[in-house]
């Protein structure tokens, strides 16, 4: 799976790749990422060595389950600032857990979720 290798190569937990990698811009737009690879870009995203400041991530279908794991990972990232993640298909359950991981992160500028199912019912959420 290629979102697999790419988080890998992001956060391998100090591999030689990980560990040497000067990467801080991501486009994966239009690849097929879906919940599985937002699973592992999630936990490449939470580790102290991912260098990334900006991620593109729309139009891969992440859905709610993709963006959950996304919102776990920005409980613990202190480096991504730019997230783009429109057109997903993330509802509220999906926005719910992204705005779970912002309450604990100061670093994220940006979030992009245009173009998916956000009612304005999740909208109180984001300032809980």
């Amino acid at each position: 799976d290629g979102a697999k290798a790419v988080a890998a190569a992001l956060g391998g937990g100090g591999s030689k790749l990980s560990s040497s990698l000067r990467l801080s811009e991501l486009s994966l737009a239009w690849n097929g990422v879906g919940p599985r690879g937002a699973r592992a870009l999630g936990a490449a995203l939470g580790a102290a060595d991912c260098p990334l400041a900006s991620l593109d991530l729309e139009w891969n279908g992440l859905l709610d389950r993709g963006a959950r794991e996304l919102g776990e990972a920005l409980k613990t990232n202190d480096k991504l600032q730019r997230l783009r993640l429109g057109y997903n298909g993330i509802k509220d359950a999906g926005a719910e857990g992204l705005a779970a991981g912002l309450r604990r992160n100061a670093a994220l500028a940006h979030l992009d979720l245009s173009n998916n199912g956000v009612g304005s019912d999740a909208v109180p959420r984001w300032s809980a």
